[in-house]
């Protein structure tokens, strides 16, 4: 299986926010990645998100935000993604 992560230019960082997301998985404990701009946050929870967690535990959903987006819209997205939850999850 390939993994995007793997494929990052900034592996210091890639290294540690995999290490953070697994231990904060495995505890259930939320978490919030920041840093700098271009240092593999988003690139390894869709990583995280979309290759190595069991299809049968997790839903994938991504919702992306800009500086329009208002908290209407938001709802909306949210809402109608738990719609569409398949059966079982």
């Amino acid at each position: 299986m390939l993994h995007l992560c793997k494929h990052s230019t900034s592996h210091h960082s890639v290294s540690r926010y995999q290490y953070l997301m697994e231990l904060h998985i495995r505890h259930n404990v939320p978490m919030l990645l920041v840093g700098d701009t271009g240092t593999g946050k988003t690139f390894c929870a869709q990583d995280m998100l979309m290759c190595r967690l069991s299809e049968q535990e997790y839903v994938c959903a991504f919702v992306t935000f800009n500086t329009q987006t208002t908290a209407n819209q938001t709802q909306v997205c949210v809402y109608m993604m738990s719609v569409h939850i398949p059966d079982g999850h």
